[in-house]
């Protein structure tokens, strides 16, 4: 899907390609008409629109309001497709996979990283998009939900490896259960509704290892958030936050910067509070030899193994 919404936010146009294949891959010629979706919250009530199958794109007044839109398609026998990928009329225009039983676990992409998921902009030849999954048996221990956010390719729903968005403005989201005022699985110990922020936080796995990356604890939506440049397998997990700096992770303790692809830059993850920070590298005579540049997570940063001048260091 695409969006574009004008300047003054009263309206959005929103297009997509047609439905040529059923879930079980065999072709689609039974199709009947689309369903427009569309609301105020990710899980309110929709207002919903029957469109004519032979229609790609269309256009709604928002009056600069912000609402969120999916599209289903329908076949003759009445069966209905999975809800598309959602977008929305905000000053952000996402377009946001998501789990279709936990809307609000999500990957959100803003239009400034977008150009990646169409294949007129990318290398890969086809349209992408998110499968968002969940991971139930990984669910043990302190990890409270699991979710995988892998990028595939439409047309062959082949994932793609490597996948980096340019900025670290892709939305990761995993959304969290209150009963009771608390927060919980049989599993896990308790956590007030309201101690949430401080003992929830989102962990990311590197190929290797776990990472504790943090992430922002919406206790209204129920959500832990994180800004990332990457997909991938994320966990949402009781671990307490720093209260105010501390560094959570150095990876890989080796590194070898030879442009191989393999383990070129260290990484530096972080939590607490993020007022500016930034990262200097100084080698063993205290002589200074890099700034560091921003990471992969909003929380985090990097170094490539060169110094000041873009020379590799020995």
């Amino acid at each position: 899907m695409k969006i574009s919404l004008s300047t003054d936010r009263n309206e959005l146009t929103i297009s997509w390609d047609a439905v040529v294949k059923s879930t079980d891959g065999t072709t689609a010629d039974d199709l009947s008409h689309y369903t427009l979706y569309r609301s105020n919250s990710v899980t309110g009530n929709a207002t919903t629109w029957t469109l004519p199958i032979t229609v790609t794109s269309t256009s709604t007044y928002t009056g600069g309001e912000t609402y969120y839109y999916w599209l289903t398609c329908h076949d003759l026998s009445t069966n209905v497709s999975e809800p598309s990928a959602r977008v929305d009329s905000s000053i952000d225009s996402n377009i946001t996979f998501y789990e279709p039983a936990d809307p609000k676990t999500s990957i959100s992409i803003p239009p400034a990283i977008s150009s990646i998921l169409y294949k007129e902009t990318n290398s890969f030849g086809d349209n992408i998009y998110f499968d968002v999954v969940r991971l139930t048996s990984e669910e043990t221990g302190k990890t409270y939900r699991s979710f995988a956010f892998l990028p595939k390719k439409s047309e062959t729903e082949e994932v793609v490896t490597g996948l980096l968005f340019s900025r670290a403005l892709a939305d990761v989201k995993i959304s969290y259960n209150v009963s009771g005022g608390i927060v919980g699985a049989p599993h896990l110990a308790p956590i007030r509704a309201e101690q949430a922020a401080d003992n929830l936080s989102l962990f990311w796995f590197n190929g290797v290892e776990w990472v504790k990356v943090g992430g922002d604890v919406d206790t209204t939506q129920q959500t832990v958030s994180l800004k990332t440049k990457k997909g991938g397998k994320y966990q949402l997990r009781q671990s307490m936050k720093a209260v105010r700096f501390a560094l959570s992770k150095v990876y890989p303790r080796i590194f070898t910067p030879n442009g191989d692809g393999w383990n070129d830059v260290a990484n530096f993850m972080y939590e607490g509070n993020d007022a500016g920070i930034t990262g200097k590298i100084f080698d063993i005579n205290g002589s200074f030899v890099s700034d560091m540049a921003r990471g992969d997570t909003e929380d985090s940063l990097k170094w490539d193994g060169k110094n000041a001048d873009g020379k590799v260091v020995s």
